[in-house]
């Protein structure tokens, strides 16, 4: 579970385990170790906007329920929402295959009668493997290349917001799903160097947001085996489809 030492928390579930300083959210989950195995190139889920990605944060109260780290951000001159972030740990078993996680949940209000929501979401590997799926129907993926430097678009499109990260020597994959309703595209930036550095940085909603409404997106992060990875990808995609959105951040 969630442990708070002011600022700075760490989340241990199972085999999983990672830490997060809610003053930088821009840094994502990071010290990740998943299986009994260190991830240290990876960080994921990392709030790149509207959040300050330099340094930072005026955070206004945070605390833990539960399953789920809770933090609210104040209003500041350079942003004109106001964010309210929920981290929630996920572990599923499907047919003895685990799958351990964390759920992105983010809210925006404002005080004002028009506003930009829009909200961007990085995560950093290390991988020689990328797939995302085409159509989680047929259960059909396409392998994106990584072998050169290049910034990949991906284009909103229906079974797009799934992808699958094979990391690089290891035996584990990273999965990352944004429901269809709140994906906004996304892109891949690929280095050169081998094993690839990617950068995969997703848009959350991007409708124009008035004083008294609250804008609410949510992405799922996973770890799973890679002999079952595909497979546990359209599992957890499904389930996650299917799952009402939350009522509050």
């Amino acid at each position: 579970m969630w442990t708070l030492d002011r600022q700075s928390v760490r989340l241990q579930i199972a085999e999983f385990s990672a830490a997060i300083d809610v003053l930088c959210p821009a840094a994502g989950l990071n010290e990740l170790a998943v299986f009994q195995q260190p991830l240290a190139a990876c960080r994921v889920l990392q709030i790149r906007e509207p959040l300050n990605k330099e340094g930072h944060e005026s955070l206004h109260e945070v605390y833990v329920r539960g399953t789920d780290l809770i933090a609210s951000y104040a209003l500041t001159e350079a942003r004109n929402v106001e964010p309210h972030v929920r981290w929630r740990s996920l572990r599923f078993l499907e047919r003895d295959v685990e799958a351990v996680g964390v759920e992105l949940i983010v809210s925006m209000q404002t005080r004002l009668l028009d506003s930009d929501p829009k909200l961007s979401i990085a995560s950093t590997l290390i991988a020689d493997d990328v797939r995302r799926c085409l159509d989680p129907a047929k259960g059909e993926f396409q392998q994106l290349p990584v072998a050169t430097e290049e910034k990949l678009r991906v284009h909103r499109a229906p079974g797009l917001c799934l992808l699958v990260f094979r990391l690089s020597d290891t035996n584990i994959s990273y999965i990352e799903i944004v429901p269809d309703t709140d994906y906004r595209g996304g892109e891949l930036h690929i280095s050169s160097q081998q094993p690839a550095r990617i950068c995969w940085r997703c848009n959350i909603f991007d409708e124009r947001l008035e004083k008294g409404v609250i804008r609410r997106g949510r992405i799922w992060g996973l770890f799973v085996r890679q002999s079952h990875d595909l497979d546990m990808a359209l599992r957890c995609y499904r389930r996650l489809m299917s799952s009402p959105p939350p009522l509050t951040a």
